[in-house]
């Protein structure tokens, strides 16, 4: 997966046209790569995780005896930013005052059973409604996890479980919390 192209065309859509919508970019151990467009997230985060694992199995059962080695999630996204010492903001970050609009790429890669998530993060600074700049973080890449990338992965590779089991799989692969 070319990572750094990538993320150099979310950019530039970004600046282009001041919008990026939810998109998977999925490699596998077939010879093209998966593209999904995503409409709209839906809104709450039990229903995302449920969006994903539809859609993870979905795609499963469209390409049965591949395995995924890479994806690339490139999304535009709330951020609420949190001083040091200073306590959490409460509430969703959509909700929040001073919220930062973020472009966020999270990118897995698949070695036999270990998954491993780096995620970059770019503020989208909109000085008009035609005026779009991206500002890198001071951390730019941070390793982690993702909930929705995982059981994506999950309900590719087992389609024909279900939802209770692949969010029982998903959790135990990630380890204790």
């Amino acid at each position: 997966m070319h990572v750094d192209d990538i993320t150099k065309m979310a950019k530039e859509f970004v600046l282009k046209d001041g919008k990026h919508g939810p998109t998977l970019f999925v490699e596998t151990d077939a010879p093209q790569m998966l593209l999904l467009g995503m409409a709209e997230m839906p809104p709450t985060p039990a229903q995302r995780l449920s969006y994903f694992i539809a859609i993870g199995r979905k795609f499963g059962q469209e390409h049965a005896g591949t395995t995924i080695r890479e994806l690339l999630y490139v999304m535009l996204a709330w951020a609420s930013l949190q001083k040091v010492g200073d306590p959490a903001p409460r509430g969703r970050p959509s909700q929040d005052p001073n919220r930062k609009e973020m472009l966020v790429i999270t990118h897995a890669t698949i070695t036999g059973t270990k998954v491993t998530y780096t995620t970059q993060m770019m503020e989208v600074i909109r000085a008009n409604k035609k005026s779009v700049d991206l500002m890198q973080l001071p951390a730019p890449t941070q390793e982690g996890s993702n909930p929705q990338l995982a059981l994506f992965i999950t309900a590719f590779h087992h389609p024909q479980l279900t939802d209770a089991e692949i969010m029982r799989l998903s959790r135990d692969a990630q380890g204790p919390a």
